[in-house]
């Protein structure tokens, strides 16, 4: 059996985050499941820390997934904190190998992409201060994958082909 691996893909609104995690999908293996951190987002609990919960929700669907053998794409706008909890499991137990890829890209590539979703999906996020949050310094460079002029099919064969991006 081969490696099983764990992908999680964060960036700002319209980066392209969804659109990689289903390609990264179509070039993994059969089984890959693509858990896409807006789905989670959307659970409500009255009086509860959404956030906290949000991290643990995503970490115990991540966690079952792997430990079923199968490979998992999680993509959400996470800062490295957020990436750090939802990894913490993953990478001493059931995930053989763990990619963590902040993608980034100029305002005007943003503003273009986010232009081609549907109009439930454009997001009402102010672009540029969602981007402003992805230059934190705190994000390891050797993460970052400036896809501004690059296809997302090339971004997602970046992901797979450099270790770069592999937590160690």
């Amino acid at each position: 059996m081969d490696k099983t691996r764990l992908f999680i893909i964060s960036g700002p609104a319209s980066v392209g985050k969804t659109t990689v995690a289903r390609i990264l999908a179509a070039h993994l293996s059969e089984k890959t499941a693509i858990v896409d951190g807006d789905d989670v987002a959307k659970f409500v609990c009255n009086d509860c820390d959404m956030q906290k919960m949000f991290l643990t929700n995503a970490r115990s669907l991540i966690n079952n997934f792997l430990k079923e053998g199968i490979d998992v794409i999680f993509s959400h706008a996470l800062l490295p904190h957020e990436v750090e909890e939802i990894t913490k499991d993953a990478t001493t137990k059931d995930a053989e190998e763990v990619k963590v890829v902040f993608l980034v890209a100029d305002l005007k590539t943003l503003q273009l992409r986010n232009r081609t979703r549907s109009v439930d999906e454009h997001s009402l996020t102010n672009l540029e201060a969602d981007l402003d949050k992805f230059k934190d310094p705190k994000i390891d460079p050797r993460y970052i994958i400036d896809n501004s002029s690059l296809s997302l099919t090339q971004t997602a064969k970046i992901i797979i082909a450099e270790d770069r991006f592999i937590v160690k």
